[in-house]
């Protein structure tokens, strides 16, 4: 299979891809296994396969797919638990750390939103002529202990990102190198069926 600029553009390829494809490879190539795994970082070849293959090809790349992305998925998987693990009591920190002080906001809501309520509901007649002024009345007496619970809530969710972070970052390490591996394999599957294109 031979590719170039004019297939992918007349196949409406995304233009950064035909940019890409062109700094790469200007007169075109030919596709096989090797150039599809030397560049499997720079391209979509999910989306060459859907596209750029003959349907009778075409059908081919989902089933091998399959496997590939299984076995991604069984990589991951147990990186994801060790990252769940290590980040399950400090989330659990963080809730309770919320839960209290949204309870806390919430006692202090309360009195002014029945306050609110009952100037309300006797004057729904007069709805638009009298709300305007509670409601205000409301949400400045609001404002100041909103302003205290989002005080709180910034501190416990920048201590509980702090927390996260690293292991955050130990996952993203881990799975980067898998992810990496999928991407190759993915390219190296599609450069396989071209090259058994021929032409």
């Amino acid at each position: 299979m031979y590719l170039t600029v004019k297939m992918l553009k007349s196949h409406n390829a995304c233009q950064d891809q035909v940019d890409l494809f062109a700094a790469a490879f200007p007169d075109g190539v030919q596709v096989t296994e090797a150039v599809c795994l030397a560049v499997s970082d720079k391209f979509d070849f999910a989306w060459a396969a859907e596209n750029l293959l003959p349907p009778e090809a075409r059908a081919e790349y989902p089933a091998k797919h399959a496997s590939i992305w299984a076995e991604y998925q069984a990589k991951r998987a147990p990186i994801w638990a060790e990252y769940e693990a290590k980040d399950a009591p400090i989330l659990a920190e963080y809730e309770a750390k919320h839960a209290s002080i949204w309870a806390e906001y919430e006692a202090k809501r309360a009195p002014i939103w029945a306050e609110y309520e009952a100037k309300h509901t006797p004057i729904w007649a007069e709805y638009r002529a009298k709300h305007p002024p509670i409601w205000a009345e409301y949400r400045a007496k609001r404002a100041p202990i909103r302003a205290e619970y989002e005080a709180k809530y910034a501190a416990i969710w920048a201590e509980y990102n702090a927390k996260d972070a690293p292991i955050w970052a130990e996952y993203e390490a881990k799975r980067a190198v898998i992810w990496t591996e999928y991407i190759r394999q993915r390219a190296a599957l599609f450069g396989r069926i071209a090259e058994n294109l021929g032409g």
